[in-house]
């Protein structure tokens, strides 16, 4: 597998709303590792909208005109599932892409996530992860793949 196009779904839960995202995003595993996403929604009546680019161990991270830099976090590192810990075959599920192996794990900060692995190609069709906290959820159902997609970083003129 050398890169992947997904759906995005991503719950926030903060003191005073709870807030649902969704969006198209893809990621690339070879030649290199990069993510990126798009998510919009609405939070108390106003359009909310998020953007993140990782790439080279950084997320860039939009939700204005500009995007911050910082280090890259478990759930947009696409290399998340190379570290886990204590992972734990689930079970054999049927998924519209096939077949896959549902296994829960903990990445390298301790976020829990879970994968579904395609048992005919080990190309990955869905991917869950939570914070620490359980607060925010990251949900990705996979719809393509090697199709080519480049990801590169934003220009400086881009970051704040």
């Amino acid at each position: 597998m050398k890169d992947m196009h997904f759906t995005a779904t991503v719950h926030a839960i903060t003191d005073t709303q709870t807030l649902t995202l969704t969006g198209l995003g893809d990621m690339v595993v070879k030649p290199y590792s990069a993510f990126h996403f798009r998510v919009q929604g609405m939070a108390n009546g106003t359009s909310v909208s998020e953007e993140v680019i990782t790439r080279n161990g950084t997320d860039y991270v939009r939700q204005g005109s500009k995007f911050n830099a910082s280090p890259s976090t478990q759930t947009s590192d696409v290399n998340t599932w190379q570290t886990a810990t204590a992972a734990v075959l689930v079970g054999e599920e049927a998924l519209p892409a096939g077949r896959a192996w549902h296994v829960k794990a903990r990445a390298k900060p301790g976020n829990p996530f879970e994968a579904w692995i395609r048992v005919s190609d080990g190309y990955l069709l869905r991917y869950l992860a939570s914070s620490n906290t359980g607060r925010t959820s990251f949900d990705y159902t996979m719809v393509a793949f090697n199709t080519g997609v480049a990801i590169d970083v934003p220009p400086p003129s881009q970051v704040g």
